[in-house]
């Protein structure tokens, strides 16, 4: 994110970034984003509205992820079936599992009534997105696994699911979500 928006610009479009819906998405973008980038804890890829930068020379975010690498600890609710295809098949007893986190995943949603209340990208788009990225880092280094987790919302879970995640576990409020890659 930083090498790619000039840093004087960049406070300022990650605070123009809304999400009405979920406003833990939105706190993440423009308060902590650049500190964990820098830190090394997660890349962050901002998700630009094309027409805004070509046709006005405007740099506003449609949406926004983040991965980075999360060893998970794995509970008595996951069956052996689902730790063979976490590891490629072979019985493991180890209760650890490595994957490649999509840790925030957030689209712009702005007030009702605004002209941009809404951003031109879904969260499918957003998905695709990171899993362009997911499987070009898998050519590089081993990793067999992505995750996901979410609040306990049916739409969202819905949403995973659809996309081809399975659940793996519930680790306090938030559902755990893989995706064999």
């Amino acid at each position: 994110m930083i090498e790619e928006i000039p840093s004087k610009q960049i406070e300022e479009v990650l605070k123009s970034y809304r999400c009405t819906k979920d406003r833990d998405i939105e706190s993440f973008l423009q308060t902590k984003a650049v500190t964990y980038e820098k830190r090394g804890w997660c890349s962050i890829y901002l998700l630009i509205n094309r027409e805004n930068y070509f046709h006005k020379g405007i740099i506003s975010v449609d949406g926004y992820f983040t991965l980075s690498n999360k060893i998970v600890a794995l509970t008595d609710m996951v069956s052996g079936a689902k730790r063979r295809k976490l590891f490629n098949g072979m019985k493991r007893e180890s209760g650890m599992a490595h994957f490649i986190l999509i840790g925030q995943l957030g689209k712009y949603i702005g007030q009702p009534g605004e002209d941009d209340a809404a951003g031109d990208i879904s969260a499918v788009q957003l998905l695709d997105r990171a899993f362009e990225i997911i499987y070009e880092v898998k050519k590089r280094i081993t990793c067999s696994c992505a995750l996901i987790e979410c609040k306990d919302e049916p739409k969202l879970c819905r949403l995973y699911e659809d996309y081809g995640f399975r659940e793996l576990q519930k680790s306090e409020n938030m559902h755990q979500y893989f995706k064999i890659l």
